[in-house]
Parts: structure tokens; sequence; C-alpha cells
């Protein structure tokens, strides 16, 4: 008994040395006698947890993080424990000279959870820039209370962002509802595993499911090797579905066109083939399609073209030119005599510009709701 009491004096003495031992060496030597008197009387305090790293507080004073050992004078403190998504701790000691207090106390968690719905399946959420899951039931539990920013986003859609505030021991619910901000176009085709472009850039292999496409319209190629080419243009709106079957065949139809002045561009259902004077092999897929052609300065000419099978179809386009026609009229120069040829900048502005393959004569197509006479009218090139 008497060796434990000293041992326990050698370890008191140890302890008060080194936390006093600064003030020690530092003061003058008259001095020094008082200073190790105080390390001498003062008590030890010991400060544990359930948890590591919860912060300790000494009359309000942060002192360190659990585990922690001090040596205090004596006296009377009040020591408190502060870690995220707990309950502070708090209670009051006193220290006496050559005593050990100890605190060990068992911090309960203050969490909350979340779980989080949308409209859709697979979106994905994210809580404060992290990946915490996929709707229909993303699950986040030991949220410590506090508000977070939270975020469902899925393409095709509109990206979901907000604030969100966790409260202790409760479980919120959030019901996410995301808008379409583009269309959703599932491409098949029959065979199976053809290559896709959409307006020209390769976007996969069939079957496909395209779930972010801008509203507007659009041109899609599907090709196989060993099968002619299928060509469609279409129209999509927002929170449009469409399904667009592409059944190839492995006998197509070829395309010629030419052009008065060379180098026009020319689109097979909204698709770039290339530049006048065209011709194509044998690698269109049958069927009726709408021929552009187009050239800086001049007006589109666009009319419809029938591929068949292991035929060439031919077209022969006379291009409009804007520059001539705003100098000289429609008629080169002549008196017009409807009201409406006299305005050139209308019809040749509004509506797509139609041309018979043979004749010379061209179609300006009008829209409704114009002033003059509304439908096709002819005009006879010179």
């Amino acid at each position: 008994m008497r060796k434990s009491i000293l041992l326990y004096s050698l370890l008191c003495f140890a302890v008060g040395s080194v936390a006093a031992g600064p003030a020690l060496f530092a003061a003058p030597l008259g001095a020094r006698g008082s200073a190790f008197k105080v390390a001498q009387a003062g008590g030890i305090l010991k400060v544990f947890a359930n948890v590591k790293g919860a912060k300790v507080f000494l009359d309000d004073v942060e002192i360190g993080a659990t585990p922690t050992i001090r040596l205090l004078p004596p006296g009377t403190y009040k020591v408190r424990l502060e870690l995220p998504g707990y309950e502070a701790y708090e209670k009051e000691i006193t220290i006496l000279p050559n005593k050990a207090v100890t605190i060990n106390p068992e911090l309960v968690k203050v969490v909350g959870s979340i779980e989080i719905a949308a409209n859709v399946e697979g979106a994905e959420v994210y809580l404060q820039g992290r990946f915490v899951g996929t709707t229909p039931n993303a699950v986040v539990e030991d949220l410590p209370q506090g508000t977070y920013q939270i975020q469902v986003k899925k393409v095709g859609y509109a990206t979901y962002s907000g604030p969100i505030t966790i409260k202790p021991n409760v479980r919120l619910k959030l019901k996410v509802e995301l808008t379409p901000n583009a269309g959703l176009v599932n491409v098949t085709s029959v065979p199976e595993g053809a290559n896709v472009f959409l307006d020209g850039e390769f976007v996969g292999k069939t079957p496909l499911k395209l779930e972010s496409v801008s509203a507007g319209r659009h041109a899609l190629r599907i090709e196989l090797n060993g099968y002619a080419t299928f060509y469609r243009g279409f129209q999509v709106a927002i929170g449009d579905k469409l399904d667009i079957v592409g059944k190839l065949v492995t006998e197509g139809g070829a395309l010629k066109v030419k052009t008065r002045e060379d180098g026009a561009d020319v689109y097979l259902d909204g698709s770039y083939l290339g530049k006048t004077p065209l011709v194509t092999g044998k690698t269109i897929t049958p069927g009726e399609y709408s021929l552009r052609i187009s050239r800086e300065h001049y007006a589109d000419h666009i009319q419809p073209a029938v591929i068949e099978r292991n035929r060439t179809t031919k077209v022969s386009a006379e291009l409009i030119s804007l520059d001539l026609a705003m100098q000289t009229g429609p008629t080169g120069g002549r008196q017009a005599s409807s009201s409406v040829t006299e305005k050139w900048w209308f019809w040749t502005t509004v509506g797509g510009v139609v041309a018979a393959a043979a004749g010379g004569t061209t179609y300006i197509v009008l829209s409704q709701g114009t002033s003059g006479p509304t439908g096709d009218i002819a005009v006879t090139l010179p």
C-alpha cells in the first residue's frame, strides 16, 4: 500500500513538473520554488468519450479533443464536450491537490435521415455535391442536424436543386417532380446492331434510346454494312416520345443531283450528302424523301425525291440568286402584273422554294396569314 501511494505521488510530481516546466525554468531563481509548489499541488483531469475527436472546453476555452489529459490547479471547473451530430455534454468538476478526475461520457447522436423519390426512376441524387443514390428511393442515414443542398438530375430532364433542413431523429421524405427539357426518341432497326447518326454525329447502335433530344428538327441516319442507308428527318417537342424503326434492305437506290452553279449543298431528309454535282451509289433505302439544295446567296431549293430500288433518281435544279433578284425583281426587270410579285422580299423569304426537275418553272410556297393571294405562284425563269 505504501509503495502504491509512493508511485502515485511520483506520477503526479512528474506530470506536474512537465506541465509547469516552462514556467519553472523560465522564472527567476527566487520564484521557482513557488512555481514548483503549485505544480506539486495540482490535480489531473482525464477526458474520454465513446467517440474520438470531440472538442473539450474548460470554462468555455478549448483545450483539446478526446481523449485528453490535463494538469490543473485546484478549483471548480465547467467541462463541455462538443461533436457535430451529437448532443453536447457538460459537467462541473472539482480538482483537488494530487487527485485525478476522470470524465468518460456516452455522447448521444443527434442525427436525422432523408428519403428522396422522383416521378422518374434512375435519377441521380447528390447531397452537398456527393452522389448518394438513385431514385425511386435514395436514402441517406445519420445526417447531422443542419441545412444541406440537394440535387436530383437525369438526362432529358431539368435538374432539381434546392435546400433541405435535417432535423434530429426525424426522417424527411422528399418527392421531386422532374420536368422534361428534351424529347425521348427510341431508335430500332431490322436487323439490329446498326450505327445511328443524329444530326451527323454518331450516337450509338440500335436498339438505342435517345433521352435528351432537344426540341426542333433533326436528321437521323442508320447504317449497317451490307445494307442501304436509312434516312429520316423528324420534329420533336419537349416531352415528346417518338419511335423510329429503320427497316434496312440490301438493295437500295441512287441519287444524282446537279445545279447550274456547282458547289451547292445537298441534304436528304436533313442529312448532308455532299455538294453538287452529286452522284451517290445505290446505297439509299427506297422510299419518299425531302430533298433540299442550299447555296449561299441563293434561295433554298426543296422538293420531294422518290428513291427506287436499283434505280437512279435524277434531279436538276435551277437555283434562284437572291442578289440578282433584289436588283432586278422576279421578271428580270420587266413590269410584274401581280401585286405580290412587286414585293420580291416577301415571297422569296417566306416558306420553301420548290422547283420542278424540268421545264424551268419554280414554285414559291407562301405562308398563310399574309397579305396577297395564298397558295403556289408559278414564276417562269428567263
